[in-house]
């Protein structure tokens, strides 16, 4: 008797607990979108009956005429942000109070993970931020662009040996191996041709860092280690395959011992990463000499953060690049009109350059920017960004039905990328593809917080201006040589994968490369 009492005393205190949760944003008069409306949508992308995009926007509007709204990440409380002043408000004029991600998983239980730029909180996050920032100035950037010229040099060469004029590819494919090779030769200084050698060990790595999105067990355990971080260190879920950590620390330890002990010298990130290091280890201790304070103390970058930046940048360039080239080539083939434009500003700017194509040959690409902002507009990165609240701070009240709403440390909002870039009320008619959208004229029209495709605020992407010219520089060649023509086996409208973590082909990049006779 006493058990069934006892039993029953915790099951009452679970269903308050659950009660009190979800009832969480009633204190502040914040509407909600329901927890089962939201369970019915993810079983219906889980279902594949919908797809994530869709998802997306539904959340977004089923509470219209909102500057935000509440949700529950199962039994966390959070707040989706709806209007861009708002956004811009938290993420750029009070960022001081929501400087972190959410994810929590530690550098003892995923080292390289752990240690990277996009994970790091607080003052070291700042830090390392700090240190890192100038490599990718305009001038470092320089420095790497004659590496990533000979990447698409090899990728045009390789295509232009064929014996067929049209070549039929799938795109993401053949697209993975340059920015495998691009990021192996700016990241780590190493030359691997993933034409003549595809099956290098840095691709096998790749597939299984990226197996972690595919497969419906692998969502689950990557929703875990979202949802509860700590569950997922307690059962020993890695992020990573074993050897993708041991595979790139090694490598990266290897690097710079060789590189002190030889004084090699090549003009990529692990030399910028040494030479942030040096100028670390001076401002550790200038600071140690001018502070007490505990956390700014004693930080420095180590061979093993660089280790972690490094392979954090070949992670978030690999897939997202090569994605993203996909997109826009899709585009110029669904509008030839906008790629025979870029062939056009492409040849303009060859024969204004001699052929000897510079830095500010590609910087100078006035269209192609357009063309690639609005690529990342209408198929961002990312479906959506969180942000946590370090310092409380409270929303105040600017519309009549709306009361103080207070946002204690530990709290999340999240911001809807792909909502906003396809909200009509910013973007109108957003399903069209429309550069004229990022002409400078129509740029300043744009309001500020909803172009959201590297974030916002100082937290924003470190690398998008390197992964731009990277894309820039590989389209510039490609166009020059190659016109993008659909075949058979092309899908428009493209079809997108329902349960993938970010946007990507259900049945590929099925092009074709035809070649023009120079």
């Amino acid at each position: 008797m006493l058990e069934v009492f006892l039993v029953g005393i915790v099951i009452c205190l679970i269903i308050y607990r659950m009660k009190r949760y979800f009832r969480y944003w009633d204190q502040y008069g914040v509407k909600t979108v329901s927890s089962i409306y939201l369970l019915k949508e993810l079983v219906k992308v889980y279902r594949r009956q919908r797809i994530m995009t869709d998802m997306c926007r539904n959340v977004y509007n089923a509470i219209p005429n909102a500057r935000y709204f509440g949700v529950y990440q199962f039994s966390k409380p959070a707040l989706v942000l709806k209007d861009p002043d708002l956004i811009t408000e938290l993420t750029i004029k009070h960022f001081n109070h929501f400087t972190d991600h959410q994810f929590m998983i530690s550098e003892k239980f995923e080292p390289m993970w752990g240690k990277s730029l996009f994970i790091i909180k607080g003052q070291r996050w700042r830090k390392i931020r700090h240190i890192i920032s100038p490599s990718f100035t305009s001038n470092k950037l320089k420095i790497m662009f004659g590496l990533i010229t000979d990447c698409a040099k090899n990728f045009t060469e390789h295509f232009l040996q064929k014996n067929e004029d049209v070549i039929e590819v799938e795109l993401k494919e053949v697209f993975k191996r340059f920015t495998n090779d691009v990021l192996t030769s700016t990241s780590f200084g190493l030359a691997v041709d993933s034409f003549k050698n595809p099956n290098n060990q840095f691709l096998d790595m790749a597939k299984k860092m990226f197996n972690f999105t595919s497969g419906f067990g692998n969502l689950i355990k990557f929703n875990i280690m979202i949802q509860w971080p700590a569950l997922y260190e307690f059962l020993g879920l890695p992020v990573f395959d074993a050897t993708v950590n041991d595979f790139f620390e090694r490598l990266v330890e290897d690097t710079i011992q060789m590189r002190e002990e030889r004084g090699i010298v090549r003009p990529d990130m692990i030399h910028l990463l040494m030479e942030a290091k040096k100028e670390s280890l001076k401002e550790k201790n200038i600071d140690n000499e001018k502070s007490e304070d505990t956390d700014t103390k004693n930080i420095e970058l180590t061979n093993k953060d660089i280790a972690a930046q490094a392979f954090f940048f070949y992670l978030a360039g690999f897939d997202a690049v090569a994605t993203a080239i996909c997109f826009c080539c899709y585009e110029m083939v669904v509008n030839p009109e906008i790629q025979d434009r870029l062939r056009a500003e492409v040849e303009e700017s060859f024969d204004n350059c001699g052929g000897a194509v510079t830095y500010d040959t590609i910087n100078e690409l006035k269209y192609f920017d357009m063309v690639l902002q609005e690529t990342i507009r209408k198929w961002p990165p990312l479906f959506a960004m969180d942000r946590v609240c370090t310092k409380s701070f409270t929303i105040e009240p600017k519309v009549p039905d709306e009361q103080p709403v207070h946002l204690e440390k530990g709290s999340i909002f999240w911001l809807p990328i792909y909502a906003l870039h396809h909200d009509p009320t910013y973007f109108p008619d957003p399903e069209t593809f429309d550069p004229e959208r990022f002409t400078p004229e129509n740029k300043r029209n744009i309001k500020a917080g909803t172009f959201l495709a590297f974030g916002s605020g100082p937290r924003s992407c470190i690398g998008y201006r390197l992964a731009f010219v990277e894309i820039k520089t590989f389209l510039f060649h490609l166009l020059y040589y190659f016109e993008i023509v659909k075949t058979q086996k092309s899908q428009i409208p493209i079809k997108i994968k329902p349960t993938s973590p970010n946007l990507c082909s259900r049945d590929g990049f099925w092009f074709a490369f035809k070649k023009i006779q120079r």
